[in-house]
């Protein structure tokens, strides 16, 4: 009996990313699996019994017109199996629009009961509050091709309110993760980024490679697919022989992950690393008051550690090794 999956995530944690992976690595080992993404908006159960997204023409983003009795019927009665998400943020909206009329209870049970893999993203708050404080800035959720990158040479001072909200947001999702979930496995953003190809082996238990069907690995698939965005104008580095060979395997994989879009096991492609710690302490002018302030908040946790210049410093050096 093949698992389903459900991802909980406070979104800004690599939760699509991680969806789409393992989307892409369990059909690419001969697994039917369906991703429709967020379970709080814009499902659809036709005749088929297929638990789908509904289609792009329907602005599903923010729209709560199914009641979680809707989502816990169609969740009881799909026929597939399925890689989902619930991001908490969806929850705290919906409330407000139905006036807290909403009772989870009952949808946390079925949750419970329909996935049998729960996987909870983290990742260091410093970096999920800074990411979020730039997003806030720049209008930008995630970047899909290497097209949608925004030129990222600019200086400016991120919102520390916002950025002191969404620490606390952070802590409250880790709260009502542990209060709502069970059998969940952790998943951290950096060792997922670093190595796909062995969390999603150990995520799955599967012994499968996506290199033994494509010439390449969903960790080098990223890492490309990011150096591309970064030279997507550059003449002579498209001109170069190594970039085309390189080119052509991300282009296997990229023609596969396409048919998955066009049979609707996927809404979206995976989405390409944004910024490195590097590029955000370059962005941020006021970046080194945001530790400050992320440290005042870390000592009221008892859980998270400091940010130091040392790890901070740790981390560009652990990005430049990874993304060249």
């Amino acid at each position: 009996m093949l698992p389903n999956y459900l991802i909980l995530t406070p979104d800004g944690v690599g939760s699509t990313y991680l969806q789409r992976a393992l989307t892409v690595y369990l059909n690419c080992a001969g697994k039917d699996y369906y991703n429709p993404h967020e379970l709080l908006n814009g499902l659809q159960l036709k005749n088929d019994m297929l638990l789908r997204k509904q289609d792009a023409s329907y602005n599903w983003l923010y729209e709560y017109s199914q009641t979680v009795e809707d989502i816990c019927s169609m969740l009881q009665q799909a026929k597939n199996k399925l890689v989902c998400r619930i991001a908490k943020y969806h929850i705290t909206r919906r409330l407000q629009q139905y006036d807290h009329t909403e009772d989870y209870e009952k949808f946390y049970q079925v949750c419970n009961k329909v996935f049998d893999k729960k996987l909870f993203c983290t990742r260091d708050p410093f970096e999920y509050a800074m990411s979020w404080s730039i997003r806030n800035k720049t209008d930008m959720l995630n970047m899909y091709t290497v097209k949608d990158r925004k030129d990222m040479h600019f200086n400016m001072d991120v919102d520390v309110n916002f950025f002191k909200q969404k620490l606390s947001e952070y802590g409250d999702y880790e709260f009502w993760v542990k209060d709502n979930f069970t059998n969940l496995v952790a998943v951290d953003y950096d060792r997922f980024h670093y190595n796909p190809d062995n969390e999603l082996h150990n995520i799955t238990g599967y012994e499968h490679a996506v290199t033994s069907k494509f010439d390449i690995s969903l960790k080098d698939y990223g890492i490309l697919r990011y150096m591309f965005s970064k030279e997507h104008n550059n003449k002579n580095y498209k001109n170069d022989k190594i970039f085309r060979q390189q080119y052509k395997k991300v282009l296997t994989l990229h023609e596969y992950i396409s048919t998955l879009l066009s049979e609707s096991k996927m809404v979206t492609w995976m989405p390409i690393k944004m910024r490195t710690m590097e590029d955000k302490r370059e962005m941020v002018a006021n970046f080194d008051q945001m530790i400050e302030v992320y440290n005042l908040w870390a000592e009221t946790t008892n859980i998270h550690q400091p940010v130091t210049e040392e790890t901070i410093q740790d981390k560009i050096t652990q990005e430049k090794k990874l993304y060249g």
